[in-house]
C-alpha cells in the first residue's frame, strides 16, 4: 500500500506532463512494475525508441495512479472497453478515471474522479496535407470556419481542432469508431470551444472542452470531460 495518496477535490482534473527524453525513473524499475501483458507488448516493437516510449508511458501511468489509489503500481489492473478505451479495475475504493496521450517527446495524463475524461497532445509539425484532411474528415461547420481563418493561422487551427476532437472521442470511449464529421468543435485556436453533436447518439451528459496550457509552443493539447465546471491543476513528473 502507498500511504501518501494524492486526493482530487470534487470537480477537479489533474494534468501530468512528462518529457520522455529527459532522465526520469530508472528503466529497469519501470519494467519491474509492468504487467506480463505490457512486457509482451514491448517485445513486439521493432524500434528501440518505440520500446522506450511504451515503457515510460505505461510505467509512469502506474506510478501516478498508485499515488491516487494507494495501491502498489505493479498491483494495478487495467481492462479495455469495447472501443478500446483503457480503464482502471482496482482503485482503492475510489472512482479514478484517466486518459493519456503522447506525441513527440511528451506524454500527458489526465486524472479525475467520477467523470469521463479524454486528452490529446500533438506536436505541431509542418503538415502539407492539413487542408485536404480538413475537407475529407471534418464537419461542414468546421470546414467553413477553418477556411475563414487567415492562412497563417491554419497550422495551429488544424492541430487545435484535431486535439479537441480526439480528446472528445476518447472521453466518450468511441475512439475513431465515431466519424469526426459527426460533431463539431471550433478550429479557432484562440477561441474557447463547445461541442455540437450532429448525427451520433452519445451518453446524455453535458460535455466540455478545455485547452491545456503548455510551455512548449511547438505542442498543443486539449481535454474533454463530462460536466461544465472543472478546476484544472498542472503537475510535472
Amino acid at each position: 500500500m502507498i500511504d501518501d495518496k494524492i486526493m482530487i477535490p470534487e470537480e477537479s482534473i489533474h494534468i501530468w506532463l512528462a518529457d520522455i527524453e529527459k532522465e526520469g525513473p530508472n528503466h529497469e524499475c519501470l519494467s519491474c512494475i509492468l504487467s506480463p501483458g505490457e512486457k509482451e507488448r514491448i517485445k513486439r516493437f521493432v524500434f528501440d525508441k518505440d520500446k522506450k516510449r511504451f515503457l515510460i508511458t505505461h510505467g509512469l501511468l502506474r506510478l501516478i495512479l498508485g499515488r491516487y489509489t494507494g495501491i502498489a503500481p505493479d498491483a494495478l489492473r487495467f481492462s479495455v472497453m469495447e472501443k478500446g478505451k483503457p480503464v482502471l479495475e482496482n482503485s482503492g475504493g475510489r472512482d479514478i478515471r484517466f486518459n493519456l496521450s503522447h506525441s513527440g517527446k511528451y506524454v500527458i495524463y489526465a486524472i479525475t474522479e467520477r467523470r469521463e475524461i479524454g486528452i490529446d497532445i500533438e506536436y505541431m509539425r509542418e503538415f502539407s496535407d492539413a487542408d485536404r484532411i480538413v475537407n475529407r474528415f471534418f464537419s461542414k461547420k468546421e470546414i467553413e470556419e477553418y477556411f475563414r481563418l487567415d492562412p497563417g493561422m491554419r497550422k495551429r487551427a488544424f492541430f487545435k481542432c484535431w486535439t479537441r476532437k480526439e480528446a472528445f472521442i476518447k472521453a466518450i470511449g468511441r475512439g475513431f469508431y465515431m466519424p469526426l464529421r459527426n460533431f463539431s468543435v471550433s478550429p479557432d485556436p484562440d477561441a474557447k470551444s463547445g461541442i455540437e453533436i450532429h448525427q451520433e447518439r452519445i451518453p446524455d451528459r453535458k460535455w466540455s472542452i478545455y485547452d491545456v496550457e503548455l510551455e512548449d509552443a511547438d505542442y498543443t493539447a486539449s481535454i474533454a470531460y463530462d460536466g461544465q465546471r472543472a478546476e484544472i491543476a498542472y503537475l510535472k513528473w
